[in-house]
């Protein structure tokens, strides 16, 4: 079972599409078709073996289901926690998409890193780097 790796990762799924930011790295991420309707699924707690079950009856790539939970966990998006899964409603999955994955986007990565609260400087303003720490 896994759950958001909150309050470092933040996610929202609108129309159909999820972006999920990673607020340690900077890193933001979208998921679209299977990938937003697993994500959100894998958010809410369910269990990762009737997902791939649900795969497997609509069509879809099982490997590249675990290869997207894989992916979702090294990423640091999604931690492992204690108890049981939690009954949410199966996804719609498409076997005709692409199989489920994250694009990766770094473009707003040294925004998304600073702190708004603290990399604020009264003479510079916000956003303000201030000195590299160790």
């Amino acid at each position: 079972m896994y759950q958001v790796n909150a309050p470092r990762v933040v996610h929202e799924t609108l129309e159909g599409e999820t972006v999920v930011i990673d607020t340690v790295t900077g890193l933001y991420y979208t998921a679209a078709g299977n990938a937003a309707q697993l994500w959100q699924a894998l958010a809410e707690g369910a269990d990762p073996a009737v997902l791939a079950t649900a795969c497997a009856e609509a069509g879809c790539d099982t490997g590249a289901f675990e290869a997207f939970c894989d992916d979702l966990v090294a990423s640091g998006l999604l931690v492992g926690r204690a108890g049981g899964s939690v009954t949410v409603a199966l996804p719609a999955l498409d076997a005709a998409l692409a199989p489920p994955a994250l694009t990766r986007h770094n473009d707003l990565q040294e925004l998304i890193e600073l702190d708004p609260i603290h990399e604020v400087d009264i003479a510079q303003g916000w956003p303000f780097r201030g000195p590299e720490t160790p």
